[in-house]
């Protein structure tokens, strides 16, 4: 947001994916002007007032958007709010006009919770959708006005990320057209790269020598899983089986991390539900829990994948984040960007790097096998057998990157039954029309290379330690790249 004597234009050349400010002189205009793809002229406009500081005193939605192009000026968005009373509730609000305008183009949610000033969020539910451009203009006032904040260098340097990702969500929703390599950075602060098709056959060999016997891979591990998986006979014992296993794994993330004194979670146990499990957190250190029994019981797959649920949205994994860093980084320190979680975000990537790490912080996988064959096995009668779990374990993270490849192929024009036989090569499935939707095909790559990113990092004698700062403090994936 600029105006006065210190006016710029901010011009956006989109096509060069560019960022040019030519500097003006105004006593009152208070605009961003843009030319996209397709040399269209966009004028953005934060209030209808002869200056702009009323406007600023209080935020009212007396702004437009004017497009100018072969048609003709005509105005095509209107109650545009200007940057309001501090600029977290600006951040706030901002991320609240792209859920809902997403959750309209996309399907999708933009925000995963929020749990500050519940007016912030109120104001902008009884708002109409912005036009994309308009939520565009905000969130490049928003990046400008973030070095005035007066916050540490690396909170800004954080936040400057996060409202990047929200520019490039905007920039999308105008229909600009950009690589997944752009994408991944702008939007994950990730750096795509092809894995090299070596480790995932090192993969294979690794299956292979875990479990020997006659047929191909594919069939000896899905026989393994099989025979490790929750019968449905046994279906009634699981809503105790769970709450007994979240007791357990409570117990062990309580032997390295201090939890908030009222930390709870309400657990839901679910019969029919997209999701095997979720996290909806609440504040106050509360989240509500969704466990679908019915998607374990059809995968027909081993019962460790549960326990793996488990840690990965309770302890030690999002409900553990999410307390830790309300606790410390907003009740402490007074950081109200972390009130509200966005989906396609860089913080989005740190908290799957945690739940995708958080089982290895409490069992190893051998450690693990033993557990179950002592306290699940046999009340759900379970035979163990003799698979070197370690090999599987390793197998499946070096085959982590599968889903990257997949996505570059989908992105290069590949036909769906050539992507379908490259996953089926390595031990994978995926519903590539399902990845062909807006931002559907983020989900599986950012999920592994967000485990990718933190294993490095976890694997010394002070494992624990850093898991415990990655749980509490602010952290972008760029910093962690070894």
């Amino acid at each position: 947001m600029c105006s006065g004597p210190d006016l710029y234009y901010i011009i956006l050349e989109v096509a060069r994916s560019e960022c040019k400010r030519l500097s003006a002189s105004s006593n009152a205009l208070n605009a961003l002007v843009c030319l996209d793809s397709k040399k269209r002229l966009w004028l953005a406009f934060s209030t209808r007032e002869s200056h702009w500081w009323p406007a600023a005193a209080k935020p009212r939605p007396d702004g437009y958007i004017v497009l100018l192009d072969e048609k003709g000026a005509r105005i095509v968005g209107d109650g545009v709010y200007m940057m309001g009373e501090s600029w977290s509730s600006d951040y706030i609000q901002l991320a609240f006009r792209i859920d809902k305008l997403f959750q309209t183009l996309i399907e999708l949610p933009f925000v995963d919770y929020y749990y500050g000033p519940p007016e912030w969020k109120a104001q902008v539910q009884n708002e109409q959708a912005q036009e994309p451009m308009a939520l565009l203009h905000a969130a490049t006032a928003l990046l400008d006005a973030l070095p005035a904040q007066g916050f540490n260098q690396h909170r800004t340097t954080y936040l400057s990320k996060q409202v990047g990702a929200m520019e490039m969500v905007c920039r999308k929703l105008c229909g600009e057209q950009f690589s997944l390599e752009e994408e991944m950075q702008r939007l994950f602060d990730l750096s795509f790269s092809w894995t090299p098709e070596a480790q995932f056959d090192e993969a294979l060999t690794l299956y292979n020598e875990a479990l020997p016997g006659k047929g191909d891979i594919a069939r000896r591990l899905h026989k393994w899983r099989r025979q490790h998986a929750i019968p449905w006979e046994k279906s009634t014992q699981l809503p105790s089986l769970v709450e007994r296993i979240l007791g357990e794994l409570h117990r062990r993330t309580l032997v390295f991390i201090d939890l908030p004194a009222n930390e709870s979670v309400d657990l839901h146990i679910e019969i029919e539900n997209s999701l095997g499990g979720a996290c909806w957190y609440q504040g106050n250190y509360r989240s509500h829990i969704e466990v679908n029994i019915d998607t374990f019981l059809r995968m027909q797959t081993h019962v460790n994948v549960l326990i793996d649920t488990l840690c990965r949205e309770v302890y030690p994994g999002h409900h553990v984040a999410y307390s830790l860093k309300e606790q410390h980084l907003y009740r402490e320190l007074g950081y109200e960007e972390e009130t509200i979680g966005l989906l396609f975000s860089p913080s989005a990537v740190i908290g799957e790097g945690i739940a995708t790490s958080a089982c290895e912080m409490i069992f190893s996988p051998i450690e693990l096998e033993e557990w179950l064959a002592e306290n699940v096995y046999p009340e759900l009668g379970i035979k163990q057998d003799r698979a070197d779990v370690l090999k599987i374990q390793q197998a499946e993270d070096l085959l982590a990157g599968v889903w990257g490849n997949a996505i570059a192929l989908l992105r290069a024009g590949h036909s769906h039954e050539e992507i379908k036989a490259y996953l089926t090569r390595y031990l994978r499935q995926g519903d590539v029309a399902f990845w062909e939707q807006p931002f559907h095909e983020f989900f599986g790559i950012v999920e592994a290379s967000a485990k990718q990113l933190m294993h490095p990092w976890l694997q010394g004698t002070d494992r624990h330690q850093v898991f415990r700062r990655y749980l509490m403090e602010q952290f972008y994936p760029s910093e962690l790249v070894k």
